[in-house]
């Protein structure tokens, strides 16, 4: 047998599928391997189903809360935990991951706001400044969401004054900013109907918060929703079930593929307990009550008020909850069938790591956005 004979050349179509399996920074690399590769690679087609393929398999980063210097230290896992990136904006700021669903990871402080693309490494900053911001202030609340009718990607800020300035008659200021757009400065937009006190979750370009209900007259439980293609607020009514006393989170969960609004209820008088409700029609203000979790068996939340939250619910319909217990990070799956909990299997490897966001694999460049401050 010659040396010929052993030359063997796979079929095009195989190479693609191969190649479209395969994470970003790999096919960053692979570029080098031959001009062939590099076109099929750089080709807006196959960046397009990798993107798609991605959105289906996403990634859910870590991090390492107590990291010092304070910088963005990000691990993946998909059976294990494996450091993916590590960064340092700013030494000793402590900087907070926003949750999402996305191609793009935004962190940021009380002044700044970072966007970040792990998978090519690329880290900006926005810029500070803008009509309304002062040294006196601070951000309270940032979201960031797609637009799929424009393909750009947009934050939202509230920037509130500090204590002095208030007592001066200084208000808070609401923001948006467009990533990727010529020119692109923060713009001032309506002020949220009330005073907003919870994260932000962003579904389908929509920014969703929970207000301060304090003194509302009459009580009617709502959440603050804002557009981010019409940049305008309205108002969605929480399911009438909830009692007025209730603790209540809002989040975004991953539903199979989708991405859905959800609303965790904790009863007062046992807080052991929650309910999961999914938006079901933003227009009808519609929930649908997914199920009703007993998490007295977890044994470390017996005493720990809103520590667990709904992440994903897979194809078996099996929910991935976070739980936040005093012996650390823990990642649970939930089978509402079986009523029974089963730990998440990279879980016993995450030690001192947290759950910061989902992320969707893309080869999105921040620095051809004219995004850096």
């Amino acid at each position: 047998m010659t040396a010929s004979d052993t030359n063997i050349v796979l079929p095009s179509e195989i190479i693609y599928d191969i190649l479209l399996k395969l994470h970003v920074k790999t096919l960053a690399r692979f570029r080098c391997v031959c001009k062939s590769w590099q076109a099929l690679i750089s080709d807006p087609i196959f960046i397009e189903s990798h993107h798609r393929r991605s959105k289906q398999n996403p990634l859910v980063l870590l991090s390492r809360r107590c990291h010092p210097g304070g910088g963005l230290r990000w691990f993946s896992t998909h059976g294990d935990a494996k450091e993916f990136v590590s960064m340092n904006p700013q030494p000793n700021n402590r900087l907070v991951t926003l949750p999402t669903y996305l191609d793009l990871v935004c962190v940021y402080d009380s002044s700044r706001i970072y966007l970040c693309n792990p998978s090519i490494e690329q880290l900006v900053c926005l810029p500070v400044e803008s009509p309304v911001y002062k040294s006196s202030f601070h951000q309270h609340h940032v979201g960031l969401g797609y637009i799929s009718s424009i393909k750009k990607h947009k934050l939202l800020r509230i920037i509130s004054p500090d204590r002095d300035s208030a007592e001066h008659g200084m208000d808070r200021h609401c923001e948006v900013f467009t990533v990727g757009a010529k020119n692109s400065r923060w713009g001032t937009v309506a002020n949220p109907p009330y005073k907003i006190v919870a994260h932000a979750a962003c579904v389908d370009g929509v920014i969703y918060m929970l207000p301060h209900y304090l003194g509302l007259q009459p009580f009617i439980p709502r959440v603050c929703c804002f557009d981010l293609e019409k940049e305008k607020w309205s108002e969605l009514q929480t399911p009438c079930q909830i009692h007025p006393d209730n603790i209540v989170h809002i989040c975004f969960v991953r539903k199979v593929v989708e991405e859905c609004l959800c609303l965790v209820d904790f009863g007062l008088s046992a807080l052991h307990r929650m309910d999961v409700w999914f938006l079901s029609d933003r227009n009808k203000s519609s929930w649908v009550r997914e199920c009703h979790i007993d998490i007295s068996s977890l044994s470390s939340v017996r005493h720990v008020i809103m520590s667990v939250f709904p992440l994903a619910v897979d194809e078996d319909g099996r929910i991935l909850l976070r739980n936040l217990s005093p012996r650390g990070n823990e990642l649970w799956y939930y089978d509402p069938k079986a009523k029974k909990f089963q730990e998440f299997v990279p879980c016993k490897k995450l030690g001192e790591l947290f759950f910061e966001s989902f992320y969707v694999e893309s080869f999105m460049s921040l620095i051809d956005s004219e995004t850096v401050a």
